[in-house]
């Protein structure tokens, strides 16, 4: 009885509580926390500059009436000036809306008390797709899916379209308007990091 006794105690407590092999070792090599977008890149290594803003309007609604579309295609220059392993992700760009709201008053990007829309990229594809036998504007072949490596002291001249449904702003898109269009170049692929952006007004 002493013998069975000592032998239960020294069986390891993975066993006892039937934890497997493949448990065990994930808790191993497992991190502490995910730190793997903690550190984010210098965008004061980064140059980056709107050189032009384009808004056409295709005139065929699609799935209900009312149901129109402004493309807003933006090309832009970005130079890299010092950033190792640089790529420029779709999922970097997105538009803020903002709205004052109360006239002269000084309005912050990155307060969401004022954020009232954004809208995420879009490509050709998907225009072709949304507006099937519809005349679209020839640059539209520039809306490419972006993935670009940007080496060091490079400079890439580029193009990023976004499709603003006249439905969900009840609106045509005005530039000229009370409300303001930020261009918003995020950190990376996976995470906003601002005030670590570049944002461009686009009024």
């Amino acid at each position: 009885m002493i013998k069975l006794l000592f032998i239960l105690l020294v069986i390891p407590l993975s066993f006892a509580f039937a934890e497997s092999e493949d448990d065990l070792s994930y808790e191993k090599y497992m991190p502490e926390e995910n730190t793997s977008r903690i550190s984010y890149f210098d965008y004061s290594k980064l140059d980056f500059e709107v050189l032009e803003v384009k808004k056409a309007f295709i005139s065929k609604w699609v799935n209900e009436p009312g149901d129109f579309s402004n493309i807003l295609q933006i090309k832009f220059n970005v130079t890299n000036k010092g950033l190792e392993n640089f790529v420029v992700y779709k999922d970097m760009f997105q538009i803020d809306v903002i709205d004052p709201r109360i006239e002269y008053q000084k309005v912050r990007v990155n307060n969401e008390k004022y954020l009232v829309d954004n809208y995420y990229p879009e490509y050709s594809e998907h225009f072709k797709l949304r507006f099937k036998g519809a005349q679209l504007p020839e640059n539209i072949q520039e809306c490419e899916r972006l993935q670009h490596s940007v080496k060091i002291n490079q400079t890439k001249s580029l193009s990023v379209c976004f499709d603003f449904k006249q439905l969900w702003s009840n609106e045509p898109l005005d530039l000229n308007g009370p409300r303001l269009y930020y261009l918003v170049m995020m950190d990376n692929k996976f995470a906003t990091s601002c005030p670590n952006c570049k944002t461009v007004l686009l009024n």
